[in-house]
């Protein structure tokens, strides 16, 4: 072979291996994937946040002095839906809550006799029960487990100026049977009701020796004398009706002289009614005498005051599960989950709360629509919150 051939036949040769490199790197497949990290984070806002879940309840064909617990309950599409039981109170928010409590509102002033239903305020017959969380209702529907936020009643008549020989037949001339708390001193009394649906506890306020409720009014050396019967009265019986000087003793009454020692112009004490309904409930005087709010779940209206859950006195829902038994809370306990949280209400974690209405005597046929409960929560102990 010359030259040039040889020359041509490894040129071939170079062609036809480049070409076939060629064609084994173009028909390897290309790279399907790849991945790389893309880090996300999040300052989440602090906030203090709740739900209530349904927003209106409405309660249907109710008879004075009878309790409805089933309501009914709109939605936001304008559709109904009926026996419901409870509310739910959910911490929506990013932070824990250590304390829920409520207010109620009230007339502002005795709606009883006027005959007109506008002059009444559902929120004052609304009842609420133990709180639970989780729904875990058992136990919380007997009627003994409900308790008034802040309950409102007004004298049944102008205040009385009375000497202590003349306290039985003044003071009474609007419930002439009842026998009332006198002074040692010409005073002021005025006497009421505390309506619980078919049951009147009757009460008797003698007013301090300024004539007045009002703590630090200039030269007061007496405090207001408040007294209450343990039995109520409805159609089978006539209850206590001797509120006079050593009833407590004789056991027909109940008697705050002893007022919490707090700044302000307000008297506040506490009910110890052994065996009754009533007791730890707390007792606001307004200042000029004419209001008495009986206080159970609303903290702001107990001015924070009321601190040993063991006392039944709370006023608060705690979020706290040092106490936690069951699903069986005594009032004003430590509340919570053990499963669950550590003395906090957890977010996304929620309370069931169970209502109803108890109507008392003597209110007007008709719609009732008026009357809010506001839902409160703070991540504060209660006396902080």
């Amino acid at each position: 072979m010359n030259r040039f051939k040889s020359y041509g036949v490894i040129a071939l040769v170079v062609a036809l291996a480049a070409v076939f490199a060629i064609s084994i790197v173009s028909a390897a497949p290309p790279a399907s994937e790849d991945s790389e990290d893309l880090n996300v984070s999040v300052q989440v806002a602090s906030q203090t946040w709740i739900d209530i879940s349904p927003d209106h309840i409405r309660w249907y064909n109710v008879n004075p002095g009878a309790d409805s617990t089933n309501f009914t309950d709109t939605d936001y599409s304008g559709s109904s839906t009926t026996n419901h039981d409870g509310i739910v109170v959910r911490n929506i928010g990013s932070t824990n809550i250590k304390t829920v409590w409520f207010n109620a509102s009230y007339e502002s002033s005795l709606p009883f006799g006027t005959g007109t239903l506008a002059n009444y305020d559902v929120a004052n017959y609304v009842l609420l029960s133990k709180a639970d969380i989780d729904g875990n209702s058992s136990a919380q529907m007997a009627v003994a487990d409900y308790y008034y936020i802040n309950k409102r009643e007004y004298p049944e008549a102008t205040r009385v100026f009375i000497t202590a020989s003349l306290y039985n037949t003044l003071t009474g001339r609007n419930i002439p049977y009842l026998q009332t708390v006198y002074p040692t001193a010409a005073r002021n009394v005025t006497i009421g009701r505390l309506r619980d649906g078919q049951n009147e506890y009757l009460w008797s306020l003698l007013e301090n020796d300024q004539g007045n409720c009002n703590k630090s009014a200039t030269g007061v050396v007496t405090h207001p004398e408040f007294r209450i019967g343990l039995n109520p009265s409805n159609e089978t019986a006539i209850g206590d009706i001797d509120l006079t000087d050593g009833c407590e003793v004789a056991g027909t009454c109940e008697q705050v002289t002893s007022w919490g020692t707090i700044t302000g112009d307000i008297y506040y004490g506490t009910l110890n009614l052994d065996g009754n309904r009533w007791k730890g409930t707390v007792v606001r005087l307004d200042v000029d005498c004419q209001g008495v709010s009986f206080v159970t779940w609303n903290k702001d209206l107990a001015n924070n005051q009321i601190g040993n859950p063991g006392d039944y006195s709370a006023n608060y829902w705690l979020a706290n599960a040092t106490s936690y038994a069951g699903s069986d809370f005594t009032q004003g306990t430590d509340l919570g989950d053990d499963a669950r949280s550590s003395e906090i209400l957890a977010p996304g974690e929620y309370y069931t709360g169970w209502l109803k209405i108890r109507l008392p005597w003597g209110i007007p046929a008709g719609t009732l629509d008026t009357g809010t409960i506001t839902v409160l929560a703070a991540q504060g102990n209660p006396n902080s919150a």
